[in-house]
């Protein structure tokens, strides 16, 4: 199951479907197989196994021109020194604050 799963998510990735594509191929494999079988069914609970694995992944923030990460020395920084940029979209301060790219 792990590596039909790992398989799955990288073929995700590579040809970039989107979460709601991916649970519809999980949703279709699940419903051609005999009752009782354990795969997910959805990629939220996909992600949820390979992190209870230690396979799970870092969230690291990007310029909006691709120009810098916001990471080690500029995690905490708000735009970059150089081009200026905000971090963050704007969303005239209502809510969370929700970043441009991320890697």
């Amino acid at each position: 199951m792990l590596s039909s799963l790992v398989k799955l998510l990288h073929i995700k990735v590579l040809n970039r479907w989107t979460n709601k594509s991916f649970n519809l191929i999980l949703e279709f494999r699940k419903s051609i197989l005999p009752k009782g079988e354990t795969l997910p069914s959805s990629y939220y609970e996909s992600r949820k196994i390979l992190s209870d694995l230690g396979l799970g992944c870092e969230k690291i923030h990007a310029c909006k021109n691709d120009c810098a990460l916001f990471w080690k020395d500029y995690e905490d920084k708000e735009e970059y020194h150089e081009s200026m940029e905000s971090r963050w979209k704007v969303n005239d301060g209502k809510g969370k604050k929700i970043p441009h790219k991320i890697l």
